[in-house]
């Protein structure tokens, strides 16, 4: 994208500089009993449904429905958590219909990763729409079929997302941190978006992450290719630290679950351990992404472990966890070479 193209120069840096307010303490607080509320009701779903995976997929559905909250008006938020769940819902049959397609999954995953590479970090929704969309399409794509619980579990847990975003609304709010997503998309349709040569070279690593994780036989590709995914599409000046953070979080996270693993084998352990690295995710995410990064893993093993209890399997997650996502974290550093070597070309232009 040149200089002279209909794109703002500005634009084309908004990937680059534009940084989301810092949140006050109050807020972060705040944030911190959303997750707590709302994660401890979705566990407690599974003796609801005399079934811990409706559980386990609700309490996974409500760290992506609060994660994607615009904190804005309510008519606005819950819009943006109604928008999310439809998506999500859409992509993971997506998926599943596309499952048996060989060639032309490649060719639709490529296309989806581009126009999500478009939209700009720092609108916050879509680039998290974008993100859940393209984790569900890959999840139902290469590892999993969707089951009925987990249909119940995942509508079960945007719904009370909604419910505590109601709660937060009239009780607990703090701070208006942010924007509409009509604003952003606005701003997205004028021009505020991420230049094509990024989305470009984001749709190529994320296809061959994928790819190449189907050659080598991983356990489970789309961890690869979600790594990727989240790591790509950020701001290029922070990427190479955001990716020293994640590999140091990722470890981190994955030797704090190894080291309790063993005495995690009972629901009521697991879940205060959910619930305790959930609420650690919004205090570190807009603060501290190493910090953030670690509970963020933390929180997706014991979610998983919880599943993995639920479908009376065995304890090889916690390794291809760590392996998938080192592998992701190798081929984005590849993508972010890429892509600075071509941003550095075309301000030459």
């Amino acid at each position: 994208m040149s200089q002279s193209s209909n794109v703002p120069a500005s634009t084309q840096d908004s990937f680059l500089s534009r940084r989301p307010p810092n949140p006050s303490k109050k807020a972060l607080a705040m944030a911190a009993l959303r997750f707590f509320v709302a994660l401890s009701a979705a566990l407690s779903l599974s003796f609801v449904f005399h079934d811990e995976k409706v559980g386990g997929f609700a309490c996974l559905a409500c760290f992506m429905a609060l994660l994607s909250d615009d904190k804005n008006s309510l008519s606005s938020r819950l819009l943006g958590l109604l928008l999310t769940f439809l998506c999500v819902m859409f992509s993971a049959w997506l998926g599943y219909v596309l499952k048996d397609l060989p060639h032309g999954k490649w060719l639709i995953l490529g296309l989806c990763v581009f126009g999500s590479a478009l939209l700009p970090f720092v609108e916050q929704f879509w680039w998290l729409l974008g993100k859940y969309s393209l984790i569900f399409l890959l999840i139902s794509l290469f590892d999993f079929t969707p089951t009925e619980s987990a249909v119940i579990g995942y509508s079960a847990g945007f719904a009370l997302s909604g419910v505590v975003i109601i709660v937060d609304h009239y009780l607990w709010r703090a701070d208006n941190l942010g924007r509409r997503p009509m604003d952003q998309l606005k701003e997205f349709i004028g021009g505020t978006r991420n230049p094509l040569f990024f989305a470009v070279i984001s749709a190529i690593i994320v296809v061959f992450s994928l790819w190449s994780a189907q050659l080598f036989h991983f356990m489970q590709p789309a961890w690869v290719g979600m790594s990727v995914i989240y790591l790509l599409n950020t701001r290029v000046s922070m990427g190479f630290k955001r990716s020293y953070q994640r590999i140091f979080g990722t470890l981190f996270g994955f030797l704090l679950v190894v080291a309790i693993f063993p005495y995690a084998n009972h629901y009521a352990f697991l879940g205060i351990l959910i619930v305790l690295s959930g609420m650690l995710i919004p205090v570190f995410l807009p603060t501290n992404y190493l910090f953030a990064n670690t509970a963020i893993t933390a929180f997706i093993l014991f979610a998983l472990d919880w599943l993995l209890l639920a479908y009376g399997g065995d304890g090889y997650m916690i390794a291809w966890r760590l392996i998938d996502t080192i592998y992701g974290v190798i081929c984005s550093l590849l993508g972010l070479l890429l892509i600075k070597v071509s941003f550095a070309l075309q301000k030459r232009c």
